[in-house]
This record gives C-alpha cells, sequence and structure tokens, in this order.
C-alpha cells in the first residue's frame, strides 16, 4: 500500500516538474515573440520613418529650368554653363556631352559642326572638351538660356559682340587657371575644364541663382499616355566627315546617338538625348575664312521627334530677351520629355532624313 502511494506521489511530482517546463517554456517563447515583434515594429517604424522622408523629399523636388529633371527646389535656377565644344572626328564625341541638359549641333566653317553643350553647373562633370572659340550664333543662344558661355577666343565678330553685350565669359585667353591642355590631343583641340573649375569661377563672380523662361516639360501622367510605338531613325548629313545618325530605343524611350551604326560614347557613356529637334534656318558666309552667321532671331521650320515619332513645326524666337520655343503647326507649344535635348540646326545643303 505504501509502495503504491509513493509511486503515485512521485507521478504527481512528474506531473508538476513536466507542467512547471511547460509554463516556463511558453513563457521564454512568450517572452522572446513579444522582443522579437517589439523590435520588429521598431524596423517597420523606422522604415516607414524613411519611407515618409523618401516621399517628404521627392514632394519637394521640382523641374530644372534647362532640362525639365526634378531637382531639389534649391538647385531649380542654378546658372547654367554653355561649352562651345569641337566635333573634330578625330576626337569626336566630345568628352563630357552625354551628361549635358541641351545640346545645339551647329554647322561650323568648312562644312564642319559644332556643339554648345549646356550643363547644369552643379552637376559633377569630371571632363569637358575640347573646348573651341566662339561665333556670334553661339552667343545668342547661350544668353538664351541664360548660361555663362565658356570658350577659348574667337572669331572677330564673336568677341566684338561679347564686348558690345559685356557679357561675362570664361575665355580661356584671360582665365587659363580654369582649364587645361590635354597631351593626348593636339592643339588646338586639347583644352579642357571640368565642373569644380567652372563652379570656382561662378563663385568668384557671384554667379549664383538665375532667372529665365523654362520650356514645358512632360510629368509622368503625360508620358504614360503619350508612349508611341512607331520607331523612327533620324539621319543629318552636315558634310562627308560630319553627319550623325539617331536610333530611337523603344526600351527607354531615348534616341541613341550614332555615327554609320556605330554606337557613340563620350568619355563615360553613351549619348542618348531623350528629344531631338531638327531645327531649320539660313545661313550665309560671313568671311574669307568661311565662317557662318546663323540666322537666330526669326522664325522658320523645325521637326520634333519624341518617343520614336516625329511631327512638324516651326520655332520662334522674336528678340533677344525671349527664349527661343518650338511649336507644332497647330500652334501648340511643344512639351518635351525631361532629360537632354538635341537640337540640330540645318541649313541649306545639309541632307536629313527621317
Amino acid at each position: 500500500m505504501k509502495k503504491n502511494k509513493s509511486k503515485q506521489i512521485f507521478k504527481n511530482k512528474e506531473r508538476v516538474l513536466f507542467l512547471l517546463s511547460l509554463f516556463l517554456l511558453f513563457l521564454i517563447s512568450a517572452i522572446v515573440y513579444f522582443n522579437f515583434r517589439l523590435k520588429e515594429n521598431e524596423i517597420i517604424d523606422e522604415i516607414i520613418i524613411k519611407n515618409e522622408e523618401i516621399i517628404t523629399k521627392k514632394d519637394n523636388l521640382v523641374p530644372r529650368f534647362i532640362d525639365g529633371v526634378l531637382v531639389e527646389k534649391e538647385r531649380a535656377n542654378n546658372y547654367p554653363i554653355a561649352l562651345i565644344l569641337d566635333n573634330e572626328p578625330r576626337y569626336t564625341p566630345p568628352r563630357g556631352i552625354s551628361q549635358a541638359s541641351l545640346v545645339y549641333e551647329l554647322p561650323s566653317e568648312g562644312g564642319s559642326s559644332r556643339f554648345l553643350a549646356i550643363f547644369a553647373s552643379d552637376e559633377n562633370i569630371e571632363t569637358a572638351g575640347p573646348i573651341r572659340s566662339a561665333r556670334p550664333y553661339f552667343i545668342d543662344l547661350a544668353i538664351d538660356s541664360s548660361a555663362l558661355l565658356a570658350h577659348c577666343g574667337g572669331s572677330p565678330q564673336a568677341l566684338a559682340k561679347i564686348s558690345q553685350l559685356s557679357i561675362i565669359s570664361l575665355n580661356e585667353f584671360y582665365n587659363e587657371n580654369y582649364f587645361w591642355r590635354d597631351s593626348n590631343y593636339i592643339a588646338p583641340h586639347n583644352i579642357m575644364t571640368s565642373s569644380s573649375l567652372w563652379q570656382k569661377f561662378l563663385e568668384n563672380n557671384d554667379l549664383e541663382n538665375i532667372e529665365n523662361n523654362s520650356w514645358q516639360f512632360k510629368n509622368k501622367e503625360d508620358l504614360n499616355n503619350d508612349i508611341q510605338t512607331e520607331h523612327e531613325n533620324i539621319l543629318i548629313y552636315y558634310s562627308q566627315n560630319y553627319q550623325s545618325n539617331w536610333r530611337y530605343i523603344e526600351d527607354g524611350n531615348y534616341y541613341q546617338r550614332q555615327i554609320k551604326d556605330e554606337i557613340q560614347y563620350d568619355n563615360k557613356n553613351k549619348i542618348k538625348a531623350k528629344n531631338i529637334i531638327l531645327h531649320f534656318s539660313t545661313s550665309r558666309v560671313l568671311d574669307d575664312m568661311l565662317r557662318l552667321e546663323i540666322d537666330i532671331l526669326s522664325e522658320g521650320r523645325a521637326v520634333i521627334c519624341q518617343l520614336g515619332k516625329c511631327k512638324n513645326g516651326k520655332w520662334v524666337k522674336k528678340s533677344q530677351e525671349e527664349r527661343l520655343r518650338y511649336y507644332y503647326n497647330d500652334d501648340k507649344e511643344v512639351v518635351f520629355l525631361p532629360g537632354l535635348s538635341w537640337v540640330s540646326f540645318i541649313s541649306a545643303g545639309a541632307r536629313v532624313d527621317y
């Protein structure tokens, strides 16, 4: 009887220990679980805070006046800089041009062409060049974008215009410390600059924010409603050694610059434009050096290419003070895609296929 009683007591103890173990295991599990949930909630709260900060930051972004790209409000009207860049076949394309906001390609003497590349001055551009000499029409277009003009000398007409208009320009002749000469290039195709150097010039001359009438740029909703499926290739033939071909890339909605089917890179990236504008204008030879005068203040035919489709329109610039603008044939102003716009000036004799 006593033996059975002892066994019963032992079983009761076992049962108590087992239940106690279960309770402790439950308690430990509960503590671990609630601690994990607490940390998980802290992580979630942290993510939410970060997301709210990102959303808030995005809400504060505004279109940059020179290209419609979204930036912080204080950067939207930063002083742009316009570089006259070489298009010498041995050194083309120019270094840094893929990072420009707006590029004008214009005919030059002897069937050649040069670029006026306009950059947002606060972007990081390690090398840009070769820098070449000014012509009057480069000055007109730099003024149109309220940009500081960087150049190396210029034609007599261009230098006279800079003096007459009292334009602040960054001329390598008098400001060589803001440029350097690259030993891998042959003069006069060897002058380079960078954003750190032109930013120093802007600071030294108290050139900060500017006011300018921006072109119109599409927002995200516009893009979703506008995408086309029709592809276009664009060929601009200035002369035998100066031609460019743009191929539309649907995956990304941009035009890729090519020369005879070879993709063009600058020192860093492919050259890709969101908008291609064919700007038809008149020109005449000014002197025995075959320098040109190009009609800037007037109006004429234009073709605007976006999202794989080209449409006829016109360009208008009525005065030096008014911004050059582009319109479709129904007089509606062109609304551009944010990003690089590439304007090719085309005079009589140049061939264009699109």
